[in-house]
């Protein structure tokens, strides 16, 4: 007898007007992705893969950031992340503001030999909603 039951609730059809709502829904959301800017005379896979400066190429492209740094406001966290890699250095503030920094110049923790003392960074400075408002070049 349960089986019967079982066998007649999942028989039913999903009524056509909650089928196609959630099929709009779907559309909608996958629509609504806005592609990342694309940085022009950079070489984002070596950017992320060169973790606080060590390697050298960050500190290549400090021209080209200086020219493109409009690109990257009001990108989200998430965006900023997937375009540049995980930032060298994360610091918290109030009221739920982030600063991303990224470092151009090789930091201290890579031991290099003969190093300057001038350390650049990117600073990119996130409000409450996490998206991009300010961004610098800071020594």
């Amino acid at each position: 007898m349960s089986d019967v039951r079982t066998q007649l609730v999942f028989t039913k059809p999903l009524p056509t007007a909650h089928s196609s709502v959630f099929v709009l829904l779907i559309l909608l959301l996958t629509g609504c992705a806005a592609d990342l800017p694309k940085l022009t005379d950079m070489d984002l896979v070596k950017w992320s893969g060169d973790r606080n400066g060590c390697q050298g190429y960050r500190q290549n492209t400090i021209s080209a950031l200086e020219q493109q740094k409009s690109k990257l406001l009001a990108l989200s966290a998430n965006d900023l992340t997937k375009l540049l890699g995980k930032p060298d250095q994360i610091e918290l503030y109030k009221r739920n503001q982030k600063l991303f920094y990224y470092h151009l110049n090789p930091a201290a923790s890579c031991n290099i030999k003969n190093q300057s003392n001038e350390s650049l960074r990117l600073m990119i400075r996130l409000n409450a909603m996490e998206r991009a408002k300010e961004i610098l070049i800071t020594p």
